[in-house]
């Protein structure tokens, strides 16, 4: 009678006997071990060799390998397949190894749609406010994300030769990561550098502040100010910024304190939502055009609530 094995990638062995599947199960561990043991429940104290009881009486349990159960891939890991197998065949086709690539024709699981949660202008309002009354580097930090929309490894990676406060513009040029525990400073995620202006006064106004602040530290410290330096730090010199978890860790936890089930990615949505996809738009009785209304001096308002606290803790 034919006999075979088949050990399977998740480490569940099927055998076939005369044709017939018969699943044997998920082993426990890699290691050789029987797939069946009794754990006897004894008396305490010490057994004769010979000692024989009733296993369901005395309540022994049976530790066994499980059935084995097979589970289908999940859509990510079919599309990652699909993507690696199409790049393949396309390189076969462009080499003249094959005629077409099969890939092509194979239906892979569709992408779901991203449900992205940026918070609401109110609850915006409220992270605003918080942001602000630690201190005025996290306020410019949080107030930065919210009304550009830049990524934390881009806002990390700013220095002050990106940002030019006469014209208002700033210039995403790199990426600030932590991977094993080195620091990292690389391209962007798009590998594209990219402007983005900031016309409105209050964005200009928190960046020459923030500047201000460096500026006047380093008059303190007797140390010389450069364009080289980050943004944000903690460091006097600025000579390395903010660590990226702890920047998401500290934001979450301001969020959990106001009630907020939020993340430091979410503000990204919210200036692609709030601001650029559903400006806020008034109109004036004196002309007919319709204008766009500073949503940045909106949130501004609700942050000069706690410049007068925020003077002070300057001192």
């Amino acid at each position: 009678m034919p006999h075979c094995v088949l050990i399977t990638v998740t480490g569940g062995v099927t055998e076939y006997t005369a044709g017939v599947a018969k699943s044997v199960g998920d082993h426990r561990t890699a290691a050789l071990h029987e797939c069946r043991t009794v754990r006897h429940r004894r008396p305490p104290g010490r057994r004769p060799a010979k000692d024989v009881h009733d296993c369901q009486a005395a309540g022994c349990v049976a530790i066994e390998c499980p059935p084995h159960q097979c589970k289908p891939m999940a859509s990510s890991t079919i599309r990652q397949i699909h993507w690696i197998l199409s790049a393949a065949l396309a390189a076969a086709v462009r080499w003249d190894w094959i005629k077409s690539n099969p890939a092509d024709a194979a239906k892979k699981p569709r992408q779901p749609t991203p449900q992205p949660e940026p918070p609401t202008a109110a609850e915006a309002a409220r992270i605003t406010e918080a942001a602000w009354a630690p201190g005025p580097d996290w306020g410019a930090l949080v107030w930065l994300v919210m009304v550009t929309g830049m990524r934390r490894a881009e806002v990390l990676a700013l220095r002050w030769a990106h940002v030019d406060l006469a014209a208002g513009m700033v210039s995403v040029r790199r990426n600030y990561v932590r991977s094993g525990g080195r620091a990292i400073e690389k391209e962007t995620k798009t590998h594209q550098m990219r402007r983005i202006s900031r016309k409105d006064t209050a964005t200009v106004e928190v960046l020459t502040e923030l500047r201000q602040r460096y500026e006047e530290m380093a008059r303190q410290l007797r140390i010389e100010s450069s364009d080289d330096a980050y943004l944000f730090s903690h460091e006097p010199a600025h000579e390395r910024p903010y660590d990226p978890s702890a920047v998401t860790h500290r934001y979450s936890k301001m969020c959990r304190q106001l009630g907020l089930d939020s993340h430091l990615h979410a503000l990204r949505h919210y200036s692609a939502t709030e601001l650029l996809v559903r400006p806020p738009y008034r109109r004036r009785p004196s002309r007919p055009r319709w204008r766009r209304r500073d949503h940045a001096s909106c949130l501004r308002r609700v942050g000069r609530r706690v410049r007068p606290s925020r003077r002070r803790n300057l001192g």
